[in-house]
Parts: C-alpha cells; sequence; structure tokens
C-alpha cells in the first residue's frame, strides 16, 4: 500500500481504534484498516471492523486481506 493510500485511511483507523463505532464502511477503507491494524498490532480494529462488516452482511474474505 502506498503512502498516499496509507493516509487516506488513517484517520479513520484511528477513529476506530479510539472506539468511534461508523454507520458504513466501505471496502477500500476496511482494507485499509485492516493492513494499518496488522502493522500496529491493534487486533481490536480487526476485530471491530469484521464484526460490522458481517452485521452488515458485507461479503470480504477477511483471511486475503489479513
Amino acid at each position: 500500500m502506498e503512502i498516499q493510500e496509507y493516509s487516506e485511511h488513517f484517520e479513520f483507523f484511528l477513529q476506530i481504534a479510539h472506539g468511534v463505532r461508523p454507520e458504513k464502511i466501505d471496502y477500500r477503507a476496511a482494507n485499509g484498516c485492516f493492513l494499518l491494524a496488522k502493522k500496529y498490532g491493534l487486533w481490536n480494529v480487526t476485530r471491530l471492523i469484521e464484526e460490522h462488516l458481517i452485521l452488515n452482511d458485507y461479503i470480504m474474505n477477511v483471511q486475503k486481506c489479513i
């Protein structure tokens, strides 16, 4: 992931890391947050996004993202 794409989702990632529950998460934002969570070791962020995607019936291969 390039730096520009990284910074695009970093603010969203920080909000989730601090407990903000967004109404919607699109695929690009979720993928960016998964990569950032992996880089910084914040597995709770991964779980929150995964739960949100499941609740909204969003089909995504989480294993592939991580």
